[in-house]
Protein backbone atom coordinates (compact mmCIF):
# COMPACT_ATOMS: atom_id res chain seq x y z
CA UNK A 1 0.00 0.00 0.00
CA UNK A 2 1.06 3.69 -0.94
CA UNK A 3 0.86 6.79 0.74
CA UNK A 4 0.92 9.92 -0.48
CA UNK A 5 3.88 11.81 -0.61
CA UNK A 6 4.12 14.18 2.74
CA UNK A 7 4.15 17.16 -0.24
CA UNK A 8 1.05 16.24 -1.87
CA UNK A 9 -0.69 15.80 1.70
CA UNK A 10 0.63 19.21 2.76
CA UNK A 11 -0.77 20.46 -0.45
CA UNK A 12 -4.49 18.89 -0.02
CA UNK A 13 -4.85 20.07 3.36
CA UNK A 14 -4.11 24.13 2.31
CA UNK A 15 -6.77 23.37 -0.21
CA UNK A 16 -8.90 22.16 1.93
CA UNK A 17 -7.89 25.18 4.25
CA UNK A 18 -8.69 27.83 1.73
CA UNK A 19 -12.17 26.26 0.81
CA UNK A 20 -12.82 26.54 4.22
CA UNK A 21 -11.74 30.24 4.32
CA UNK A 22 -14.51 31.42 1.74
CA UNK A 23 -17.23 29.80 3.58
CA UNK A 24 -19.38 32.78 4.72
CA UNK A 25 -20.24 32.84 8.66
CA UNK A 26 -23.64 33.29 7.45
CA UNK A 27 -25.94 30.16 7.82
CA UNK A 28 -28.79 30.86 5.84
CA UNK A 29 -32.14 28.59 6.12
CA UNK A 30 -32.87 28.64 2.47
CA UNK A 31 -31.20 30.15 -0.58
CA UNK A 32 -34.02 28.73 -2.76
CA UNK A 33 -37.89 29.22 -2.44
CA UNK A 34 -40.89 28.54 -4.71
CA UNK A 35 -44.23 29.67 -4.41
CA UNK A 36 -46.84 29.98 -6.90
CA UNK A 37 -48.60 33.58 -6.96
CA UNK A 38 -52.70 33.54 -6.29
CA UNK A 39 -54.87 35.22 -8.96
CA UNK A 40 -55.24 38.58 -8.83
CA UNK A 41 -51.64 39.10 -6.49
CA UNK A 42 -49.03 41.67 -7.83
CA UNK A 43 -46.52 41.48 -5.54
CA UNK A 44 -45.05 37.96 -3.93
CA UNK A 45 -42.53 38.40 -0.85
CA UNK A 46 -39.88 36.32 0.14
CA UNK A 47 -37.94 36.06 3.35
CA UNK A 48 -34.34 34.53 3.23
CA UNK A 49 -33.66 34.46 7.45
CA UNK A 50 -29.97 33.70 8.33
CA UNK A 51 -27.61 33.36 11.25
CA UNK A 52 -24.21 34.78 11.78
CA UNK A 53 -22.55 31.82 13.29
CA UNK A 54 -19.13 33.42 13.00
CA UNK A 55 -17.42 35.13 15.66
CA UNK A 56 -17.26 38.70 14.53
CA UNK A 57 -20.15 41.14 13.06
CA UNK A 58 -20.68 40.30 9.35
CA UNK A 59 -22.18 43.47 7.33
CA UNK A 60 -24.49 42.50 4.30
CA UNK A 61 -22.88 46.10 1.84
CA UNK A 62 -24.76 44.61 -1.47
CA UNK A 63 -27.83 43.03 -2.08
CA UNK A 64 -28.71 42.85 -5.89
CA UNK A 65 -31.72 41.67 -7.47
CA UNK A 66 -31.24 40.05 -10.77
CA UNK A 67 -33.98 42.40 -12.82
CA UNK A 68 -36.27 45.84 -12.20
CA UNK A 69 -39.19 43.18 -11.03
CA UNK A 70 -37.31 42.96 -7.90
CA UNK A 71 -37.35 44.94 -4.84
CA UNK A 72 -34.38 43.93 -2.33
CA UNK A 73 -34.31 45.10 2.00
CA UNK A 74 -31.98 44.45 4.26
CA UNK A 75 -33.39 45.22 6.91
CA UNK A 76 -30.05 45.23 9.30
CA UNK A 77 -27.13 45.13 7.13
CA UNK A 78 -24.53 44.29 10.35
CA UNK A 79 -25.62 41.42 12.38
CA UNK A 80 -23.82 40.45 15.28
CA UNK A 81 -22.52 37.26 16.03
CA UNK A 82 -24.97 34.69 17.04
CA UNK A 83 -27.70 37.25 15.58
CA UNK A 84 -30.20 36.65 13.22
CA UNK A 85 -30.53 38.46 10.28
CA UNK A 86 -33.37 38.39 7.37
CA UNK A 87 -33.24 39.50 3.17
CA UNK A 88 -36.75 40.71 2.03
CA UNK A 89 -37.54 40.64 -1.52
CA UNK A 90 -40.78 41.45 -3.08
CA UNK A 91 -41.15 40.10 -6.82
CA UNK A 92 -43.82 41.62 -8.83
CA UNK A 93 -46.04 39.54 -10.80
CA UNK A 94 -46.54 41.51 -13.80
CA UNK A 95 -48.30 39.73 -16.58
CA UNK A 96 -45.71 36.18 -15.90
CA UNK A 97 -47.55 33.30 -17.76
CA UNK A 98 -44.73 31.50 -16.85
CA UNK A 99 -42.69 30.40 -14.26
CA UNK A 100 -40.30 32.73 -13.62
CA UNK A 101 -36.36 32.22 -11.82
CA UNK A 102 -34.81 35.51 -10.28
CA UNK A 103 -32.11 35.68 -8.04
CA UNK A 104 -30.59 37.80 -5.52
CA UNK A 105 -26.64 38.35 -4.89
CA UNK A 106 -25.69 39.24 -1.82
CA UNK A 107 -22.12 40.05 -0.46
CA UNK A 108 -20.58 40.52 2.70
CA UNK A 109 -17.80 42.67 3.74
CA UNK A 110 -15.89 38.78 5.51
CA UNK A 111 -12.84 39.14 3.73
CA UNK A 112 -12.14 36.57 0.33
CA UNK A 113 -15.97 35.27 0.51
CA UNK A 114 -17.59 34.16 -2.12
CA UNK A 115 -21.60 35.86 -2.64
CA UNK A 116 -24.53 33.85 -2.21
CA UNK A 117 -26.91 33.86 -4.60
CA UNK A 118 -30.55 33.63 -3.63
CA UNK A 119 -32.91 31.89 -5.83
CA UNK A 120 -36.77 32.52 -6.30
CA UNK A 121 -39.23 30.93 -8.28
CA UNK A 122 -42.60 32.02 -9.12
CA UNK A 123 -45.75 29.94 -10.88
CA UNK A 124 -47.78 31.85 -12.38
CA UNK A 125 -51.27 31.97 -10.88
CA UNK A 126 -53.47 28.99 -11.88
CA UNK A 127 -56.53 29.86 -14.58
CA UNK A 128 -59.24 27.94 -14.31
Amino acid sequence: MRFPSAGLAFALILSGAACASRASSLAWERTVQEVAAKPGQEVVNFDFPFRNTGGAAVTIVSAEGSCRCLAVEVPAPTVASGAEGHVLVAFSVGGARAVQEKSVTVVTDEPGRVPVTLVLRVAPPATG
